[in-house]
């Protein structure tokens, strides 16, 4: 549980499940239907009237559709895992409506963690009580699941059932020490994947699922056989890509291609088998479960391994316990070489990506020579309701790049050879863990009439328009003049070509002077636009156009 120290990890040591977490959600919701306060046909807008996606079919999204991720919505996961999204569960929800969905309503299944944090929230609308309350009452207490939280924050406060240390694999394949905190992100869709616990407590956690819904410690029918039974049955096929099965030699034994409530379904050597897995930031798991035959397995590991080696492993140590031949051995550990299948789907993939040309930076992408005078026109911060806010700071030292930040990210923003306006965004190594992101174009776009920068278009997410952070002028403290020289010079400069044009010597009027009444009220909106107080003279000369001089500098 923590290589520099040399401490071991034991059966008691906790780690963050991640999307395991999920079917505990489902198990949650589970007591709610037996209690008739939801159904698995309950529209989300039951328990949250106001709520609204952009696709208006899918805006009567039940908690089905979300647990089968079938609701249409893109992942935007990058909201949570940048930690810069509303933190309070009804803000974040309320911002959906936002966010653009990526394909029809019902039309095909997207793993969607957003999703699962919805089907949560409105659990927690039904229960009448916060989901950590929620899932302790009904599901952690009642299985005996005493070491098992919610709470990041207590669990690394613990002195017994340590919380171990997250890790990613470093340069030359040493491990590199993440955060203990890495996984804190993942409180705000704490449905999704928050849950904390060990092997001892998920051991209780799948006697639970193989006996449908009873206890293990007391006998309790913690949820009913009929709900557990709904809860197991195959909802929604995902196709070939979620056919999660080790390459060799069990390909044709191993076969998951349905999904239940958190749960994928499928059989393994001709035996029903139920499992999910979970990958967080330098932690991973996985438990599969073999009800028929009442065999189940479960790791935990303290670096994100592969899907495919988690299950390989437990597919190993179940072979053995059914007596067979166990299959892994030094020469069948790794995986074999691409089958021309999964070389096929690699190119569709790869031909696919050429259809997104805004995902990919261009081949020449040279820094070209840029002055820090102009780069000053694109500093600000830039806000999505989602998404929270991107501050782009200040020029960087070498006076050619931006500097920025968002949530746990910040990086630079480099200009691109012959690309007016558009930047390639890096993420600095030392946080690249959160955003798990390549260098990203991103194009900031100016306003027709001002030709000044007010928005910023980031292609987080692919087959979805670019996501657009508007400027909402971060500076509160500037002068007059700093506004002017940063953000409204182009105005102030039409305006003083309007002056020097002026025939009329007598005093401004919107009847003899309406082009330079326009530019004088344009600066004061701009400077107003930007939390900057307007001149006194400025303001003078709009009473004259009929305009009130709210907002003076000193006012």
């Amino acid at each position: 549980r923590d290589v520099e120290k040399n401490l071991p990890f034991t059966t008691e040591t906790l780690t963050t499940i991640a999307s395991m977490s999920k079917s505990f959600t489902a198990s949650a919701i589970g007591t709610l239907i037996d209690q008739n306060k939801i159904s698995l046909g309950s529209q989300v807008k039951d328990f949250i009237p106001d709520f609204q996606l952009k696709d208006p079919p899918a805006t009567h999204v039940r908690i089905r559709d979300l647990m089968t991720h079938r609701w249409g919505l893109a992942s935007h996961d990058k909201t949570w895992i940048l930690g810069s999204c509303p933190q309070d569960p009804d803000k974040f929800a309320g911002t959906f409506g936002t966010l653009d969905p990526d394909r029809p309503f019902r039309w095909d299944s997207q793993y969607s963690n957003l999703a699962w944090f919805l089907a949560g929230h409105t659990a927690t609308k039904a229960a009448e009580e916060p989901y950590e309350t929620l899932l302790q009452n009904n599901i952690l207490t009642p299985l005996g699941m005493t070491s098992s939280t919610t709470n990041l924050q207590e669990a690394l406060n613990r002195t017994n059932y340590a919380y171990a240390t997250p890790y990613e694999v470093g340069k030359g394949g040493k491990p590199r020490r993440l955060p203990r905190d890495a996984n804190s992100v993942l409180n705000v869709v704490c449905p999704a994947g928050c849950v904390i616990s060990n092997t001892i407590d998920l051991a209780q956690y799948m006697i639970f699922h193989m006996n449908l819904g009873v206890s293990n410690l007391t006998g309790q029918q913690v949820v009913s056989k009929k709900t557990m039974q709904a809860l197991h049955t195959p909802m929604q096929k995902f196709g070939s890509r979620a056919q999660l099965r080790p390459k060799y030699p069990t390909s044709r034994l191993y076969y998951m291609p349905d999904y239940a409530a958190g749960l994928w379904v499928g059989t393994f050597r001709g035996y029903r088998v139920i499992q999910h897995s979970g990958t967080g930031f330098g932690m991973s798991s996985m438990m599969i479960m073999l009800p028929d035959v009442g065999i189940a397995g479960v790791a935990q590991f303290t670096t994100c391994t592969s899907t495919t080696g988690r299950i390989r492993l437990l597919l190993q140590g179940i072979d053995m316990l059914l007596g067979f031949k166990p299959a892994l051995n030094a020469t069948t550990i790794c995986p074999p070489k691409r089958t021309a299948s999964e070389a096929e789907e690699e190119a569709e993939f790869e031909e696919e990506a050429k259809e997104h040309p805004h995902d990919t930076l261009v081949e020449q992408d040279v820094t070209p020579a840029v002055s820090t005078a102009s780069l000053n026109g694109y500093l600000g911060t830039y806000s999505h309701p989602a998404y929270g806010e991107l501050h782009v700071t200040s020029v960087s030292p070498t006076g050619n790049s931006l500097l920025y930040n968002i949530g746990k990210a910040n990086g630079t923003l480099t200009p691109l050879m012959n690309q007016t306006d558009t930047f390639k965004m890096i993420v600095h190594e030392e946080i690249r863990t959160y955003p798990t992101w390549a260098e990203t174009p991103v194009t900031f776009h100016r306003d027709a009439d001002t030709n000044l920068v007010d928005a910023v278009r980031v292609p987080w997410e692919w087959r979805v328009p670019a996501i657009v952070f508007t400027n909402s002028r971060y500076n509160k403290t500037m002068t007059p003049q700093q506004c002017r020289s940063t953000f409204c010079s182009n105005i102030a400069s039409r305006l003083q070509a309007a002056k020097a044009s002026r025939r009329s010597r007598g005093p401004l009027s919107t009847s003899t002077d309406p082009l330079l009444c326009a530019y004088y009220t344009k600066l004061r909106n701009c400077y107003l636009d930007n939390l900057c107080g307007v001149p006194s003279d400025i303001c003078e000369t709009l009473m004259n156009c009929g305009v009130t001089h709210l907002g003076c500098w000193g006012a």
